[in-house]
């Protein structure tokens, strides 16, 4: 599995998903739709950049080139705190240009190596079946 392409899968499907303002149904700009997608992008930068999976959306924003702590903290901060569920216009501009940038970091991901799949999958069948 490639894991920086997961984690951009997960960020583009929840963005287009819950924050597109487009989509005007779907459009619920609430902080943890924003985390969602702000999580899955730092993960993705920061597997590339450090060969290993993070969980914590903190450590995330402080050890990806670009990450924002202060944003994830606000954003924490209004979801467990504010009255209205939905983020201030400040607060969702920070968020969509912090996800904005680091969607434009990712454009450029290595290809995946999928040399060595099928045989894998193929193994794991045989197995799984005895």
């Amino acid at each position: 599995m490639n894991v920086p392409h997961a984690y951009l899968g997960m960020a583009k499907s929840n963005y287009y998903k819950h924050l597109d303002p487009e989509k005007a149904k779907s459009y619920d700009p609430r902080p943890k739709k924003f985390l969602y997608v702000y999580r899955g992008l730092l993960g993705a930068q920061y597997v590339l950049g450090h060969e290993d999976i993070e969980a914590n959306i903190h450590t995330l924003a402080t050890e990806v080139d670009g990450g924002d702590p202060a944003l994830v903290t606000d954003l924490i901060d209004h979801k467990r705190e504010a009255n209205d569920p939905f983020v201030s216009d400040a607060l969702e501009e920070r968020a969509r240009t912090a996800i904005v940038e680091q969607f434009n970091a990712l454009d450029a991901l290595p290809k995946p190596q999928k040399v060595g799949y099928r045989e894998e999958i193929d193994k794991w069948m045989h197995n799984v079946r005895i």
